[in-house]
């Protein structure tokens, strides 16, 4: 493996100053991404996205069926893509029902399970 040196010719300090102003400026912003996009990248997570991508609307117990998990396994990383905007709930009587946010992130999602699993979403 070679290593890899970093040459350049001319520093441009007002440049690096700006980025780290606006690294520090958005901060609160990348730390909020980065916790939806870890709650998105558990695998059990990403199968619940998934399944409501498809389904659009799934209760804990369709989801527990589907999956082999218990539901209050299944309620717990409901829970936590709910806490992320990822999911909304609505009630009809006893049952919660799960369904994708509408958010730019859910977007964004949908449609890379419509491009890498193009024959199993919903329109």
């Amino acid at each position: 493996m070679s290593d890899i040196k970093c040459t350049r010719k001319f520093v441009e300090p007002a440049k690096i100053q700006a980025l780290q102003d606006l690294v520090r400026s958005g901060a609160d912003s990348i730390e909020t991404l980065s916790d939806v996009i870890q709650a998105a990248g558990n695998e059990s997570r990403l199968k619940i996205l998934w399944l409501l991508t498809i389904e659009n609307e799934l209760c804990p117990c369709d989801l527990s069926d589907v999956l082999g998990v218990s539901v209050p396994a299944i309620s717990q990383q409901l829970q936590k893509l709910r806490v992320q905007g990822l999911v909304s709930r609505r009630r009809d009587g006893v049952t919660i029902y799960y369904s994708l946010a509408d958010t730019p992130f859910t977007m964004m999602l949908r449609s890379l399970f419509e491009t890498v699993i193009p024959e199993t979403v919903a329109s």
